[in-house]
C-alpha cells in the first residue's frame, strides 16, 4: 500500500496472488478506506485524515502481470 507517495508495509506480491479477488470499498461519510482480500479473509482499514488527504482522493492501482484487471462495480 502507498500512503502519502511512501510505500507502507510489507511486499505485497507475497500477500496477492493470481486470480485472488481484493475489494476496495471507499468509505466518504466515515473517511475510510477498506481492502478485502476474500482468500484470506483480511479485511484491512485505513482512516483518512481529510487535513493531510483532503478530496478529491487519487487511487492507484498497479497491474504487473499480464492479464491482470479490475473491475469497478457499484
Amino acid at each position: 500500500m502507498i500512503i502519502n507517495g511512501e510505500s507502507k508495509g510489507g511486499d505485497n506480491n507475497e500477500i496477492i496472488q493470481t486470480g485472488d479477488r481484493i475489494t476496495l470499498i471507499i468509505d466518504c461519510d466515515n473517511q475510510k478506506l477498506y481492502l478485502e482480500h476474500d482468500r484470506t479473509k483480511r479485511l484491512e482499514h485505513l482512516p483518512i485524515k481529510l487535513d493531510v488527504c483532503p478530496f478529491p482522493w487519487k487511487i492507484l492501482v498497479r497491474l504487473l502481470t499480464t492479464g491482470d484487471c479490475i473491475r469497478i462495480i457499484n
